[in-house]
């Protein structure tokens, strides 16, 4: 099979950057971002759209990058965390309470 460059302004189909499923088969994600953005931009999308957001779902996988971005920023939090565990050092983040091993991340 022959290789061809991509004319200019066209795109090369081998090269899935400009796809939505590039990062891992989920268009919204984008690895720069932190949990705790994710929950700040969710609550900020819902107040834009007139909700009064009180809770956030955070799934397992969700919850151990919370954990490990809190424990890694905040010492006296991180001890808390280390002691205790994660979700009895940990009720609300952002002002919405945090709802634990949930199917799927939210916030309502």
């Amino acid at each position: 099979m022959e290789t061809r460059l991509a004319k200019p302004g066209e795109r090369d189909l081998e090269d899935m950057s400009h796809s939505p499923w590039a990062f891992g088969g989920r268009p919204w994600y984008n690895p720069a971002m932190t949990t705790m953005d994710r929950i700040r931009a969710a609550a900020e999308t819902a107040r834009q759209r007139g909700e009064h957001p009180r809770r956030v779902f955070l799934t397992v996988d969700d919850g151990r990058k919370l954990q490990f971005e809190l424990i890694s920023t905040d010492r006296h939090l991180g001890h808390r965390i280390i002691k205790d565990g994660i979700r009895h050092a940990v009720h609300k983040i952002e002002g919405l309470e945090v709802v634990w091993r949930s199917p799927e991340f939210k916030v309502t």
